[in-house]
């Protein structure tokens, strides 16, 4: 693994490539035991390889890349959790079924159109 590191740091894609392929299940569990879901899972996985592909420089010591990415990820999955948290389904905040004139739900979706 250290001599797919070295390689992928001096610019190499393919050994880049291999490297995230040999964690890819380790990285699917993860995040799919953070998120629960199989669309947020994939989002967190490419965001981690986007952010290891920018920042494998900054990897201090090769033998511990896979808790340095397990970590990536489970912040990327934090992140996820985060955003999820702050929005509100729209049914939540305007009940359905209120069609009337003047009325909030009304007036809102008019303005979405």
């Amino acid at each position: 693994m250290e001599e797919l590191i070295r390689r992928a740091r001096a610019g190499d894609g393919s050994a880049f490539v291999e490297l995230i392929e040999s964690q890819k299940g380790t990285m699917y569990k993860v995040a799919r035991s953070y998120l629960h879901n199989d669309a947020d899972a994939a989002d967190a996985i490419s965001e981690t390889v986007l952010t290891c592909f920018e920042k494998l420089d900054t990897l201090r010591q090769p033998q511990y890349f896979r808790t340095w990415l397990t970590r990536i990820l489970i912040r990327k999955c934090q992140d996820i959790l985060r955003e999820q948290r702050r929005s509100v389904p729209l049914e939540e905040v305007i009940p359905v079924g209120c069609t009337e004139p003047g009325h909030a739900r009304v007036e809102f979706l008019d303005l979405l159109d």
